[in-house]
């Protein structure tokens, strides 16, 4: 099932499936893909959770409002890009004084790979993005495991970094 409305991703759906003239979804939530009407693919779901993961992080929504959604999807050459999730959190404010509003990573917690693992699942073409959730929870698990991700562009001193990080003790030594 996807995000902004059920649908059954089995090839096999029967002719009793409910069907409607409308595109039922929360734009601000919503693949470009999907907003313009095109077929949907589990990248879209990637896109979905992406958003979802961005406001959890970051405590603020990527896409501000139907019309940038709109703007997005329609027009991706003259949409803005979204703002990396460690810049967001630097400029908003974090929680309440009471202590019971969202909470925010550190814009350092954020900095490197979370943002990156962010931007890809957020990118407005299908074939930038993760191809499966299984990809970006790959990405996630290797960063909690402080290993490289693939949404880092590849370079010797970005893999060596990581190696260092995860084996502080040996190279210490």
């Amino acid at each position: 099932l996807d995000f902004g409305i059920a649908k059954l991703v089995d090839p096999e759906g029967t002719d009793g499936d409910t069907r409607t003239g409308f595109r039922m979804m929360t734009p601000e939530y919503a693949s470009p893909e999907q907003i313009r009407g095109e077929v949907l693919t589990t990248a879209s779901d990637v896109y979905a959770l992406g958003m979802v993961l961005y406001e959890l992080l970051t405590g603020v929504r990527p896409v501000k409002g139907r019309e940038q959604a709109l703007a997005r999807a329609l027009a991706p050459g003259s949409a803005p890009s979204l703002p990396k999730p460690s810049d967001q959190v630097s400029r908003e404010p974090t929680g309440t004084e009471d202590g019971t509003g969202p909470t925010q990573l550190s814009t350092r917690t954020l900095r490197g790979d979370l943002d990156q693992i962010l931007l890809k699942a957020l990118r407005l073409e299908v074939r930038d993005r993760y191809p499966d959730v299984t990809a970006l929870a790959g990405d996630l698990r290797a960063y909690l495991d402080e290993r490289p991700v693939s949404a880092q562009p590849p370079s010797i001193a970005y893999r060596t970094r990581k190696f260092v990080q995860r084996q502080r003790g040996g190279v210490t030594a």
